[in-house]
């Protein structure tokens, strides 16, 4: 009898005293697609560390894990490296951190071939074109000569995909492939990864927090919670009719609420007119200079007081750069940015710094943005020093523990550093810090995308809060649409540096106006219409 692709039997991997993955067991067959789905500390990552030995030194191991009949956990260490990238593959949540800078793309896929392979450089050279071929990328569409850093989000994560599918593995694992990712792009990638599963017939392990892609994706969903499995089965028994309490919890936060409309408030915090940015593009070796990126093509957008603007559009719209722009980190070629009606210039001192302080930013990633060596009293207490004169000590200390409580976090955190907290927590300290001197706009450059879905419904909840408390104004930037429709009271699309569309954020979705609009609206993963469909299918086959 043929065993089955991969086999865990009573995994358990522990960290000193805390255990990360508890007793599962779980079987998966050629051609399938295993959905992974829970929490952040679950175990979901863990499990697939695991899968591929590269847990940490100090982690204990126990349990059966058989690809096709063998034992990974028993083999020895150089096995184990002919396993990787031969027999399975792994795809990371972020390729710029996955990608070596520093070596082209053909090179990069060329390497883990030649490595693992066993290959010669031409042959190597001639898998690396094939397969970044098979994955959207020929030659004639993106040269093998380019760097990460040249490439869109989209297309260095089909870099990545190429580099774990180069030498046709067996088993591929997808951990949070498409979490960075605008709507399109995620769709593009997806359609992608479902297209090697099918045509190859290797087996998918997809890593996720968003239940509607693991939903539209897998044949086999595990929904894992503080370790261990919770429920299990095909997606459309687990979902539709969620019986577990967690899985009901995880579909009521997925389900993120309509806000109802409220009036606008006449108030006007921030304007900007005709703003163009461009950036000169790359000069190549022969032939005239190429024309310069235009990022911002006269672009103006208004915010009032108490009001959430959603910015969306997909990577290389313009968003980032609009963004960049209003909080004077990036200064404009032409057109005029006003906070609360008086000029903003992006190197004044002086007068223009007392009014940057109205305009604070919260980014994707917190972590990135802290000193890692520094407590929580210090990471949010550092925009007081923008104040003249600046509080005293224990000022500073008073201040600080406001803001966490405003926040929802315990007195303690003050003196802790910010490796001591979850994602979660560590975006409510970025947070707190958003509020130390009192700003009347927030700007959240994709603040939740990195998120499981409850942690994602808890920081919404909490942006709610603060902005009927303290009457601020929001400037909300995503491609999540979904979000944006849970938060935002307008709407602004961006498209090739253009505002294309915008409106109240009901009207928008109602009736989109822009064909560009509607295909954002289309590609957005939405879990209700996916098991609705997967429902129907059920019936006309049964």
């Amino acid at each position: 009898m043929t065993p089955p692709l991969l086999q865990i039997e009573n995994l358990r991997v522990d960290f000193g005293d805390r255990t990360a993955v508890r007793g599962l067991s779980l079987t998966m067959g050629r051609g399938q697609t295993l959905g992974v789905v829970g929490e952040s500390g679950s175990g979901k990552s863990a499990t697939s560390l695991a899968i591929l030995r590269l847990l940490p030194v100090h982690a204990r191991v126990s349990g059966r894990i058989l690809l096709e009949g063998r034992d990974l956990l028993a083999l020895s260490e150089p096995e184990m490296c002919a396993v990787r990238g031969g027999d399975i593959g792994i795809v990371f949540q972020e390729p710029m951190t996955a990608l070596d800078p520093l070596m082209s793309i053909g090179d990069q896929v060329a390497e883990a071939a030649r490595r693992r392979g066993r290959l010669s450089r031409r042959e190597a050279d001639n898998l690396a074109r094939r397969t970044l071929a098979d994955v959207g990328l020929p030659p004639d569409i993106v040269s093998l000569d380019r760097y990460p850093h040249q490439l869109s989000g989209g297309q260095r994560q089909r870099v990545a995909i190429a580099a774990a599918i180069a030498l046709a593995p067996r088993l591929l694992i997808a951990d949070e492939p498409t979490t960075a990712l605008d709507v399109t792009v995620q769709a593009q990638i997806m359609a992608l990864l479902k297209g090697l599963v099918r045509e190859r017939g290797l087996g998918l392990i997809f890593i996720s927090h968003d239940l509607a892609l693991v939903a539209e994706a897998a044949d086999q969903i595990v929904v894992m919670k503080d370790a261990g499995v919770v429920a299990a089965g095909k997606p459309l028994d687990i979902l539709a009719d969620a019986r577990h309490p967690y899985v009901q919890r995880l579909k009521a936060a997925a389900a993120l609420p309509t806000p109802a409309p409220t009036a606008i408030n006449p108030d006007l915090v921030l304007e900007a007119e005709g703003l163009v940015r461009s950036y000169p593009a790359p000069r190549r070796w022969l032939g005239p200079r190429p024309e310069p990126f235009l990022a911002l093509d006269g672009v103006g957008v208004t915010l009032h007081r108490g009001e959430c603007l959603g910015i969306v559009g997909e990577s290389g719209s313009g968003k980032s750069t609009l963004l960049r722009t209003l909080l004077a980190l990036d200064k404009p070629q032409a057109g005029t940015v006003h906070l609360g009606g008086k000029a903003l210039d992006a190197h004044g001192a002086g007068a223009d710094r007392r009014l940057r302080r109205q305009i604070q930013a919260v980014f994707q990633d917190p972590y990135g943005s802290f000193n890692p060596s520094w407590r929580v009293e210090q990471l949010v207490a550092e925009p007081l020093d923008l104040l003249d004169p600046r509080p005293s000590a224990s000022e500073r200390r008073q201040r600080v523990a406001t803001l966490l409580a405003q926040v929802g976090l315990p007195a303690d955190a003050i003196d802790r550093p910010p490796s001591a907290f979850s994602g979660g927590q560590r975006q409510r300290i970025a947070i707190a810090r958003a509020l130390a001197i009192s700003p009347d706009i927030i700007a959240f450059d994709e603040a939740t995308s990195a998120l499981d879905v409850s942690t994602r419904a808890e920081i919404l909840k909490l942006l709610a809060e603060l902005k009927q408390t303290l009457r601020l104004s929001y400037l909300f930037v995503t491609h999540d649409l979904a979000l944006v429709r849970a938060i935002a009271d307008r709407i602004v699309v961006m498209q090739a540096g253009r505002v294309v569309e915008t409106g109240r954020t009901a009207d928008i979705f109602a009736g989109p106006k822009h064909p560009y609009t509607a295909k954002l609206l289309a590609a957005t993963p939405d879990l209700e219409r996916v098991l609705t469909q997967a429902q129907s299918q059920t019936y006309a086959a049964g």
